[in-house]
């Protein structure tokens, strides 16, 4: 599994929200990134203290127009606990 970033510990303005921030890449092709898109609440509540199966995922993609070509995807989750909500945001991009 790649590595999530909580950038709330990266940024100082971040710190003090009422919702936390994390971000991490993969690779559209794998089968990883496939098992992710099928039960990404699966694979957050295994990264994301007080998230369980109970909350709801939201999603955006951007660049969905190229499909599961071989490109980088940013992942970013906003996770409010306010409303027990991710909102997922998947920005598929070439590789530099």
């Amino acid at each position: 599994m790649p590595k999530w970033e909580k950038l709330d510990e990266i940024s100082a303005g971040l710190t003090k929200a009422p919702y936390s921030l994390y971000w991490s890449e993969a690779k559209s092709e794998s089968e990883e990134f496939r098992r992710f898109l099928g039960d990404p609440l699966g694979e957050m509540v295994s990264v994301v203290s007080g998230v369980d199966t109970s909350w709801s995922v939201q999603t955006t993609i951007i660049g969905h127009e190229r499909g599961m070509s071989v490109d980088l995807v940013s992942r970013l989750v906003l996770v409010d606990p306010r409303c027990k909500t991710l909102f997922l945001t998947l920005y598929k991009h070439t590789r530099p």
